[in-house]
């Protein structure tokens, strides 16, 4: 930028969105991912981006730009890095996600981002009481058959959910028949379900953390469970690590 300008990245315009009303019945179900370094944002993509997959590279843009164009509020100590390392950090499709991307993307979605820890059922809620805009909700399907659609006649605060497990994330979706296609999913919610928060902390299954294999992206050092990864990033400064499949 030239002239001392300043790049701003303004937060997604929302348009219409598929919002599943107030203690909707239904069943809540955990969406499985692929476990790699892209597992948070195939799982943000496919909640706030209309059942996306292929949205990781997309969404690690948006970090991107958006910590690119305020250094003041995302600087080293935000970052625990220079910002400009952190931008190369993020941008590489072997770095994982976490907080620090999780408050970036729920101010640019305009929504609150719940993650919902499997093994303690704490539930982080990313954008709380930020004030975001309403959104009035279109048509949401209700039935199998004939796919009979609601229209809900009044404007929430958004949210989306997500299942973590120590390690991995998934993304959950509210069905109204197991027999439906995931694009009959409803994945954006009202912060006042309670029903559904409810049925998203009754997600027990998870990822073993204890016998989870990895390695250190930088050494490359095999690794067996979060206490082997934790203990060798406290050893060596190393935090970037990859999922190894079986």
């Amino acid at each position: 930028m030239q002239g001392g300008a300043k790049l701003l990245v303004a937060p997604r315009a929302q348009g219409p969105r598929v919002v599943a009303g107030l203690n909707t019945e239904g069943e809540v179900i955990r969406r499985v991912v692929a476990a790699n370094n892209h597992c948070l944002f195939t799982s943000l993509g496919y909640v706030l981006e209309d059942h996306n997959r292929d949205a990781g590279l997309k969404l690690r843009q948006v970090i991107a730009d958006v910590v690119k164009s305020d250094p003041e509020t995302y600087n080293a100590v935000f970052l625990d890095q220079s910002n400009e390392d952190y931008v190369k950090f993020i941008l590489n499709p072997e770095s994982w996600g976490g907080a620090i991307e999780l408050s970036i993307l729920c101010k640019y979605y305009q929504t609150e981002i719940a993650a919902v820890d499997v093994q303690s059922l704490r539930t982080d809620v990313y954008g709380q009481g930020e004030g975001y805009p309403e959104a009035r909700p279109t048509l949401a399907p209700m039935g199998r058959n004939d796919l009979t659609l609601l229209v809900i006649n009044r404007l929430f605060t958004c949210r989306v959910l997500l299942l973590y497990d120590g390690i991995h994330y998934d993304p959950l979706a509210l069905t109204f028949d197991a027999s439906l296609p995931e694009e009959c999913d409803v994945t954006v919610f009202s912060v006042d379900d309670d029903y559904v928060m409810a049925k998203a902390r009754a997600k027990k299954k998870f990822t073993d953390t204890a016998r989870f294999t990895l390695q250190c992206m930088i050494c490359y050092e095999g690794l067996t469970g979060q206490q082997a990864a934790v203990a060798h990033a406290q050893k060596t400064g190393h935090t970037n690590f990859g999922e190894v499949g079986p």
